[in-house]
């Protein structure tokens, strides 16, 4: 992601520690306490500094695609889990409820990622 590292330098050193901050789920004012600015100085970043806005929207697309990259890989292991309950008859609700999300999440991943597919072909075709 050599675009974020890109964007990141033309940041202050405050902006991105506050977009590491927003990342990890801090609050604003945590965010505001731990780089040493105001609250408000927060808001006008998320509200009117485009660059500011466009890093930590390209940050949470790569934490988001890490973990759903996760989840496809859990779904080898909940397939194995919901095979080892049917054959063994266990009652081991916690797993099988944990299976089964993983799954529904895997499911609706590549839902979403043929969803995006379709939608990029689509306005391809509008840009044309």
């Amino acid at each position: 992601m050599k675009n974020i590292e890109v964007l990141e330098k033309k940041l202050t050193s405050k902006q991105s520690k506050a977009i590491i901050l927003l990342l990890e789920g801090k609050s604003i004012e945590e965010v505001a306490k731990a780089v040493g600015c105001a609250v408000n100085t927060i808001y006008k970043y998320l509200e009117t500094d485009l660059l500011f806005k466009r890093t930590l929207n390209k940050a949470k697309d790569k934490v988001f695609i890490e973990a759903l990259e996760g989840l496809k890989t859990l779904s080898r292991e909940a397939i194995n889990t919901l095979k080892d309950l049917l054959r063994e008859r266990h009652k081991d609700t916690a797993r099988l409820g944990s299976a089964k999300t993983i799954l529904e999440l895997a499911i609706k991943t590549n839902e979403l990622e043929d969803l995006e597919k379709r939608i990029e072909v689509l306005e391809g075709k509008l840009e044309v």
